[in-house]
């Protein structure tokens, strides 16, 4: 189960192989991932697979590119406490023709 705490932890460990220069452009090599592997393991105490931390990696990124798209119109807002998209019902229909957006409403 993926909640906020664990998705910032792999969040974190995949910054610091960033931050330490571990990477060639938007991925990782098999020793990042091992290094990213490692640490998410021991700072949460699970025992994930890479390949499910990768999995998820991909995940988030393929939100983030909707959000992304959502969000870069003038006629929309972010509300901080719900996290979600603020935006009129009018908005919300043409949105939701693309089912991906969906997830961003509520």
């Amino acid at each position: 189960m993926w909640d906020a705490s664990t998705i910032e932890v792999l969040l974190k460990e995949c910054m610091e192989q960033i931050y330490w220069k571990n990477h060639q452009g938007i991925s990782f090599s098999k020793l990042e991932w091992n290094n990213i592997h490692s640490a998410f393991n021991a700072k949460t105490g699970k025992s994930y697979e890479r390949k499910q931390l990768k999995n998820r990696l991909n995940s988030l990124r393929k939100d983030w590119k909707i959000w992304v798209d959502l969000t870069k119109e003038t006629s929309v807002g972010w509300h901080p406490t719900s996290n979600t998209v603020v935006a009129t019902n009018e908005w919300w229909k043409k949105k939701l023709e693309n089912p991906q957006y969906e997830k961003f409403r509520y």
